[in-house]
């Protein structure tokens, strides 16, 4: 597929979420695709199984999300985007917490035969942190403190440092 194409899937993915279209979003991507990030604990493999953390996702926010900037090159798109939205469900163990919830995010993602076989996202959860909330993205329910109840390596707003990369599918 061109550059263009992958853009334009890149691109209906966004809208789909945004809309909160799931199986639009699950048409976008290959059977045995790999989404990563930290910030909702690591890797999800397989387009149902990514499906069901963005309906999540989804349900728990109901985000606008809004390109600011895209490139392709060959196979990998980059997509930088803004969500809006407000905290009003569960999501990666947290309880909602009626906050409004803003940031940017960036996805890298590598594309085979037209559909996402991997992306990786780094999110930045800074209102979140803002608002009194922890990062509704943290990994597991602990929201950057370790079970000794120490702060871990996330920072000082919630939000946690990427440390995986893609695989490829």
């Amino acid at each position: 597929m061109s550059e263009q194409q992958n853009l334009e899937v890149a691109r209906a993915q966004i809208e789909a979420m945004s809309a909160g279209d799931i199986d639009r979003f699950k048409s976008t991507l290959a059977e045995n695709c790999v989404l990563d990030s930290d910030s909702w604990g690591g890797t999800v493999e397989g387009k149902e199984a990514a499906g069901q953390l963005i309906q999540g996702y989804v349900d728990a926010f109901a985000p606008t999300l809004t390109i600011e900037q895209e490139v392709a090159s060959g196979d990998t798109v980059i997509l930088f985007y803004s969500y809006n939205g407000t905290h009003n469900g569960e999501f990666a163990g947290l309880a909602p917490t009626g906050n409004t919830a803003t940031g940017r995010v960036i996805v890298i993602s590598q594309f085979n035969d037209g559909l996402v076989e991997s992306s990786l996202a780094a999110f930045d959860n800074a209102s979140l942190g803002r608002d009194g909330a922890s990062s509704a993205f943290a990994s597991g329910s602990d929201a950057g403190a370790s079970s000794s109840g120490e702060a871990s390596s996330a920072s000082a707003n919630g939000s946690k440092p990427l440390s995986h990369s893609c695989k490829p599918a």
